[in-house]
């Protein structure tokens, strides 16, 4: 069980099933988590930065009235992204199309063994 104000608890959950329970978490093959908010899509890669940059396809979309969840895929791992609904056709983010996507070291969630 976990004590805490929304934001904390959301923001630095104590087990996975807290995290996935309170919001979206996006579980990385590493072991680490981040949220969709926490993942950008970028048109290069920043070589200054340290966070994880990948090329994934966008498999499918939710539309949640003031964004989209967008589904990016590779293999086995799905991404969740979030971005506003105005960058859909800015980016011309459809199904089948490939990006880049940043994933912002800053926000890992990392959790011990207790699930």
């Amino acid at each position: 069980m976990q004590v805490g104000t929304p934001r904390e608890i959301y923001e630095k959950p104590q087990s996975l099933f807290v995290a996935d329970f309170i919001g979206k978490i996006n579980f990385l093959n590493d072991g680490s988590s981040i949220r969709p908010e926490h993942i950008k899509i970028v048109s290069e890669v920043d070589t200054e930065s340290e966070n994880k940059t990948i090329m994934r396809e966008i498999e499918s979309w939710e539309y949640l009235g003031p964004s989209y969840r967008l589904f990016f895929k590779n293999n086995k791992e799905v991404l969740k992204v979030e971005v506003p609904c105005s960058m859909i056709d800015e980016k011309n983010l459809y199904v089948g199309s490939k990006f880049l996507l940043e994933l912002d070291r800053n926000h890992y969630i990392n959790f011990d063994s207790r699930v």
